[in-house]
């Protein structure tokens, strides 16, 4: 099967389309994203849900239908295993699968709301920054849903791929914890790491609670 990806140059109009074989194979979807040789520097890959897939949409869809992710995207089958070694009551239920970026500092020059929407609708649940660049931005991502993650300047503990588990992140934000204790799910082991969610009111917590600020406002 086919597949067009269009991607488009950030701050600009111009477009690119490139076709690729899918066999309906979400690793080998991914492998050929990356090999692809864009014709741009800074990119926004724009295209049917197939992109979507690739940041954990499709291992959610199963999970919210009671069903394996690790059916869904295979290589999420370790992952999973691993988690459940340390966190056995970890079930179809209190588990879900979505993106993050890590930035130094998001959001300077680009706060607007699309900055924040596109990547929740490319299953975007984060972001990890060291600071981020204006308020605006930062408030986009809570409206959104996502969660603001903030991380000390440094050595990263984790790699661009890598699976990051965050327990109990729900009940984090109730109890208002300062920091939150995350993994690195890597070769069967899991990698302790600290974030943080910085000064949140009741409001932004309620909504991000809620999933999104429009869920907020219907009560």
């Amino acid at each position: 099967m086919s597949k067009q990806l269009r991607v488009y140059r950030e701050g600009a109009k111009t477009e690119f389309d490139y076709q690729i074989l899918w066999e309906e194979d979400f690793t080998k979807l991914a492998d050929a994203v990356k090999k692809l040789e864009l014709s741009c520097g800074k990119i926004c890959i724009v295209a049917d849900d197939t992109v979507g897939n690739l940041y954990g949409k499709e291992a959610q869809k199963a999970l919210e239908a009671g069903e394996c992710a690790g059916q869904a995207v295979p290589e999420l089958r370790e992952i999973v295993h691993t988690v459940k070694k340390t966190f056995p009551d970890v079930n179809h239920d209190n588990f879900g699968v979505g993106s993050t970026i890590f930035a130094v500092k998001p959001g300077d020059g680009s706060a607007r709301e699309q900055a924040a929407s596109c990547q929740k609708v490319l299953g975007g649940w984060a972001n990890i920054a060291n600071e981020y660049a204006t308020k605006r931005y930062r408030s986009n991502l809570i409206n959104w849903g996502m969660l603001p993650f903030l991380i000390p300047a440094g050595d990263l503990p984790f790699k661009n791929g890598d699976y990051l588990f965050v327990p109990a992140i729900r009940q984090a934000i109730i109890d208002k914890t300062e920091e939150i204790q995350a993994y690195v799910v890597k070769e069967g082991q899991m990698q302790p790491f600290t974030l943080q969610l910085g000064a949140l009111t009741d409001d932004e917590r309620d909504i991000i609670l809620k999933g999104c600020l429009i869920n907020y406002y219907r009560g």
